[in-house]
């Protein structure tokens, strides 16, 4: 579907800054690994090595119990990961893989629940190895555990990974042996054909989940569609972290607002604060956003403290195509909207806040550059460029990128 390895490792990384408030913690170390179609998964295996430099507790690092926590609850909130696993042991062998496990063990790890064991074969010219052998090999890890074995519904999940090969540089052992510790959002639920409201052209579930994580929606924050749509968007903010305040912005009378609410309740989500009919460029409709938005914060906390102080995370894919009939550029109209909404006493995004927007881009002869950005906008509307990822497209010369901006705070002579 077009989101590669960066996508991958953009979302994971903010989606660990939302859960943990810990940023710049997760480091990723890429494996030329073969068969490709598990790259992204031993990318994340990777992680139990390389990432959360920074993390004090306990015993440091991806081991402790706060840290995996984090790391669950990242990979739980993301559409891009399938799952992520703690790396135990590794060996030339199943004896070597057993004994390290063994000599490493400690109860606090994992729990001490039932358990099963699956083989994970990644060289489909290599038989795979049967889990009765890797019991056996293995039992001097495995007899440490209390627990009951359970094929159906473990409470511990384990794998050994067999037919890893890699470049000189990756040094993989030939066997891994690993705990699952989450899986990724399910989406099946969020797709298209599940929902009541649908546009002509939605915007795909991954896509808005991977677009909220990049704006680290977490719990209590303040999230802005000004071109909303059906309101996928608003839909996986809900989704991903609890009483998040999502406003929607849109001037398309065809879209049916009631049914974007039943899409919320149906998935027991908070419903946005505000749905609003009308050109996000008009400032009485951004004033009424913004009014929607205070008023949604005071009824979740009396605390003075809490007054909506602009929005934590502008999140959209505008519309670029001809039958939209715009008559000026999405994005900059947002550069310029965010740079006026600067001058007011409430802006309409908060310094420190993030803007995150696709942008469609035509490819010449197979090359694709970033979109240009125009320089004096972005200072005015005082945002820095963060991050801009590829998406290739089923239409041939046509890709989007993701981009990431985030507002700055002004300088003492501003």
């Amino acid at each position: 579907e077009g989101y590669t390895s960066p996508f991958r490792h953009m979302e994971f990384q903010n989606a660990f800054a939302a859960s943990s408030n810990r940023t710049n913690a997760i480091k990723f170390q890429d494996l030329d690994v073969n068969p490709s179609n598990e790259k992204q998964l031993l990318q994340l295996l990777r992680i139990e090595h390389a990432a959360a430099d920074d993390d004090n507790d306990d015993d440091g690092g991806t081991n402790s119990i706060a840290s995996r926590i984090y790391l669950a609850e990242a990979s739980q909130r993301c559409a891009s990961v399938r799952s992520i696993y703690h790396v135990l042991a590794c060996g030339d062998s199943l004896e070597a893989c057993g004994d390290e496990a063994a000599s490493n063990f400690k109860i606090s790890t994992f729990s001490s629940g039932s358990w099963c064991i699956r083989v994970k074969n990644l060289n489909s010219s290599m038989r795979s190895l049967e889990e009765s052998t890797v019991l056996s090999s293995m039992s001097g890890f495995f007899q440490l555990l209390d627990g009951r074995v359970d094929l159906t519904h473990p409470q511990n999940l384990f794998h050994v990974w067999q037919g890893l090969s890699g470049n000189a540089n990756d040094k993989l052992s030939p066997f891994l042996l690993t705990r699952q510790i989450a899986t990724g959002f399910d989406l099946s639920f969020y797709k298209p054909n599940t929902r009541e409201c649908v546009t002509s052209t939605p915007l795909d579930p991954i896509a808005a989940f991977i677009m909220v994580n990049a704006g680290r929606v977490s719990r209590d924050v303040h999230v802005l569609d000004p071109y909303a749509g059906s309101g996928s968007v608003l839909l996986a903010a809900s989704a991903v972290a609890h009483n998040v305040v999502t406003i929607g912005i849109d001037r398309d009378e065809t879209i049916h607002f009631p049914s974007i609410i039943k899409d919320f309740h149906h998935r027991s989500l908070t419903p946005p604060s505000g749905l609003i009919r009308g050109d996000f460029r008009n400032a009485s409709i951004r004033q009424q956003a913004k009014k929607s938005a205070l008023s949604a914060t005071l009824s979740l906390s009396s605390e003075s403290s809490s007054a909506f102080q602009g929005f934590d995370a502008i999140i959209t894919d505008p519309p670029y195509g001809i039958r939209e009939r715009l008559d000026s550029d999405p994005l900059l109209d947002l550069f310029r909207i965010i740079a006026l909404e600067n001058e007011n006493d409430v802006p309409l995004l908060k310094i420190g806040g993030r803007l995150i927007v696709f942008v469609p881009r035509l490819e010449r002869r197979g090359v694709s550059v970033p979109p240009q950005l125009n320089s004096s906008l972005l200072k005015q509307a005082e945002l820095d460029l963060i991050e801009a990822i590829r998406q290739p497209l089923e239409s041939p010369g046509l890709c989007r990128w993701l981009m990431i901006f985030q507002r700055r705070r002004r300088s003492r002579d501003q």
